[in-house]
């Protein structure tokens, strides 16, 4: 769950905002705050697998998507409720990068690239685990469109919002990203670092856990 780092020292930082505006904006206690929180990440992700699915399968297959995915006891029960709902906040917003993504891929803009990027951000800031999901997606949606036949022009800008989107991404998150890397060798010393072929399986194992 904590990416090998150590326990509440990096920990994802947008749920615990989320929670926090709540209760310094609206003045909702920090309690009910968190309890929101807590819902809200099951509401999320409920809707953005919806968002997700209907996009491409219509509406009955994302209604029964999420349903399916709303029953599911080991989500809220045994994942959310025993505190990792930062964990399905973040899957929830990485959906709907990849709907957005999918949607907008052909047909970018530097607008697009920018809110993309954002949202990019928001996911690295959510858990890192989708953080290196949603890097990974926009490698691929990067490399299947540099492959199209399309004009050269039309393939640059491409490319452009692409990396644009990572650049916007990286740079908002970069303020949380940089300590965790400038200190990694403090607890990476203690233990000797795994190949990156495990460590990738980890992350994927990690992620898809909570399913």
């Amino acid at each position: 769950d904590f990416l090998g780092y150590p326990i509440l020292l990096y920990r994802p930082q947008f749920g615990l905002w989320l929670a926090i505006i709540l209760n310094k904006l609206f003045f909702v206690s920090l309690l009910n705050s968190y309890k929101i929180m807590v819902l809200f990440s099951l509401v999320l992700i409920c809707c953005s697998m919806y968002f997700l699915v209907t996009s491409r399968f219509g509406r009955k297959a994302a209604i029964c998507a999420a349903l399916i995915l709303m029953l599911q006891k080991d989500v809220y029960f045994d994942k959310i409720l025993s505190g990792m709902w930062e964990n399905y906040l973040a899957i929830g917003v990485l959906l709907i990068f990849f709907a957005l993504l999918d949607k907008y891929a052909n047909c970018l803009s530097l607008k697009k690239a920018f809110f993309l990027g954002i949202l990019f951000a928001v996911i690295i800031l959510s858990h890192l685990f989708a953080g290196i999901f949603a890097f990974f997606l926009i490698i691929v949606f990067f490399l299947v469109n540099s492959s199209t036949k399309l004009e050269l022009r039309q393939k640059s800008m491409l490319r452009f919002y692409f990396l644009l989107i990572s650049i916007v991404g990286f740079m908002i998150s970069f303020f949380y990203i940089y300590p965790f890397l400038e200190t990694s060798l403090y607890f990476r010393s203690v233990v000797n670092p795994k190949p990156l072929p495990l460590a990738l399986s980890w992350t994927f194992k990690g992620f898809l856990g909570g399913f």
